[in-house]
Formats: structure tokens, C-alpha cells, sequence
């Protein structure tokens, strides 16, 4: 299977049914894991395995525990480097085959693994922000995405 078909294959694995959160088919996605390899299927049966630990927590708990099983699980890589583009849009569950994304990676799994975990999409937005970057005493400037959480409507995220 080609590299566009298998990433074709993965999206309606990650958006099986939007309601007031999502639910990930499991079988399915085993499936997809299994068709990228041993690593997506050891990263698939951590990010579920998470899931079981928090689910039952209260929202900030699983924020928490959202943010830091991903940051500790994967490393930043550059989109030319990772998948050899400048700008690739990777599944939840191909960047936890990689192990390796960028920011936006990090910002969509963080997305998805929130929603399954029942936080409220209004709570949520991928947010493009100009981050300031200081190279040698001299500011420059970088796109940038993060994930915000507003915990209600009308207060800062």
C-alpha cells in the first residue's frame, strides 16, 4: 500500500463519530497500526492504554496526563526531515509510529486524544501563533501551532 492510500485509510479510523466527543473505533485502528508496523501498533496500545488510566478523571487530569504522555512521546522533527516535505499533516497514529512530528503533529494528537477522552470541542482550538525564536542575540520569527483549552466561554485559554 502506498504512502497516500495508508494515510487515506488512516483519517476514517481517527473521525468514526463526532458528537459531543469522539469515539475511536479500536478495531479499526489496530487495523491502520498494523499496516504501518510494529511501532504504530506499541504507540496505539499506549495511547490507549492512557486513555483507560484518565478516563474516569476529572478534565484537568486528563489534560495533564494528555499533554505530557505526548510530549514525553514524541520527539520535535521537522516536517522535510520526518517525512521528507515542508509541510505534512500527520494522523495521531502516524506520528506515534514515527515517534517524531512538529508542531502541528503535536497539536492534532493532543486534539484527537482530548475528544475521545470526552473534552468538549468548544473547549478546544488549534491555534496558529508567531513565536519568537532568538538565533545568535538576533530575534527571529517562526510559525507555530499549539493546542489551547478554554475551560469557558469568554475566558483566556
Amino acid at each position: 500500500v502506498g504512502p497516500q492510500l495508508r494515510r487515506l485509510l488512516l483519517v476514517p479510523a481517527l473521525l468514526l463519530c463526532v458528537s459531543t466527543a469522539i469515539s475511536l473505533d479500536q478495531t479499526r485502528l489496530l487495523q491502520a497500526a498494523r499496516t504501518l508496523g510494529p511501532a504504530a501498533v506499541e504507540g496505539l496500545t499506549a495511547w490507549q492504554g492512557m486513555f483507560s488510566s484518565v478516563s474516569q478523571s476529572p478534565e484537568r487530569v486528563r489534560i495533564e496526563t494528555v499533554n505530557r504522555f505526548i510530549n514525553q512521546r514524541i520527539r520535535f522533527v521537522d516536517d522535510s526531515q520526518n517525512w521528507g516535505q515542508g509541510d505534512y499533516w500527520a494522523t495521531p497514529l502516524e506520528t506515534l509510529n514515527k515517534g517524531a512530528g512538529d508542531c502541528e503533529d503535536f497539536a492534532i494528537a493532543k486534539y484527537f486524544s482530548l475528544l475521545a477522552l470526552g473534552v468538549a470541542p468548544s473547549k478546544l482550538r488549534l491555534t496558529y501563533v508567531r513565536a519568537t525564536i532568538i538565533r545568535d542575540g538576533t530575534p527571529a520569527y517562526a510559525a507555530h501551532m499549539v493546542l489551547a483549552y478554554y475551560p469557558q466561554t469568554g475566558r483566556e485559554p
